[in-house]
């Protein structure tokens, strides 16, 4: 600076905040230029809310009643319904056995005037993630090859 110039006083803009005591660089921020917001980078597997969404397609219901679970080359264990649609259903488990793994499904589906359907089908884990909610791994499962008979007795068991 020239002697002519005039010393700007300690508070001012400072370029860096390293140069700047805390509160002259908090201002220096609030004064800068605000740039226009860049698009936040998208995460390919999306947010827990934006893949749960994806993944239903059909509506669900609530159900609550015991599952019993099989997998290859292992005894059936007891896991906890959590909900059903047209397309699978999700359980609460203590054991997580991993997206893609093949399980057999025996339950009960009632109805509300007493009367119930027992179901047997084969399945595929979709996800499974751990929820303090549910105590557990909670386990999304595919059903595959769905049956006239289980078909009739799903769509039942939603409108009602």
């Amino acid at each position: 600076m020239t002697p002519d110039e005039e010393t700007p006083p300690e508070d001012a803009t400072a370029t860096s905040s390293k140069l700047a005591p805390p509160a002259a660089a908090e201002k220096a921020a609030a004064a800068a230029p605000k740039e226009a917001p860049q698009a936040a980078a998208k995460n390919p597997l999306g947010n827990a809310d934006e893949i749960g969404a994806e993944r239903r397609t059909e509506a669900r219901r609530g159900l609550h009643t015991r599952v019993s679970l099989g997998a290859p080359g292992r005894a059936p264990v007891d896991v906890r319904s959590i909900d059903i649609s047209m397309g699978g259903m999700a359980v609460a488990a203590d054991t997580n056995p991993g997206a893609g793994a093949p399980l057999s499904l025996s339950f009960k589906l009632m109805f509300a005037d007493g009367s119930s359907y027992q179901v047997q089908t084969a399945g595929i884990v979709a996800y499974s993630v751990f929820s303090s909610a549910h105590r557990g791994f909670k386990i999304g499962v595919r059903f595959k090859n769905i049956t006239p008979p289980f078909q009739a007795a799903l769509e039942r068991f939603l409108k009602t």
